[in-house]
């Protein structure tokens, strides 16, 4: 079906930088939970493909990213109205896609 909001916090960290995380992150947080393979982006290229199939007309995506990855607004911004927005510490944080009937393919 289709939802009218989907939020998602997809693994986004690259797999050569896993073992340079924090202790805390490493031994609470699964691999699989983290690892967004070679380049960070397995997950966000899967959603960019996908997204239209579950996301309604008018709705939104809540994206959890990478404070390196703000690009991503650029590249979702192709099919999307993006909005990019930083967390506490000024970094990028959460992406925001809206499906608007105009941008519906």
């Amino acid at each position: 079906g289709k939802f009218d909001v989907i939020v998602c916090n997809p693994p986004y960290i690259e797999t050569k930088t896993i073992d340079l995380l924090e202790e805390d992150v490493k031994k609470f947080d699964p691999i699989l939970a983290l690892d967004g393979g070679e380049d960070g982006l397995k997950f966000y290229k899967i959603l960019y493909e996908k997204l239209d199939q579950f996301l309604s007309d008018n709705g939104k995506c809540f994206l959890e990213i990478g404070h390196n990855q703000g690009f991503l607004k650029e590249i979702f911004s192709e099919k999307y109205c993006a909005e990019l927005l930083n967390d506490y510490n000024d970094l990028n944080r959460l992406l925001i896609l809206k499906k608007e009937k105009s941008n519906v393919r």
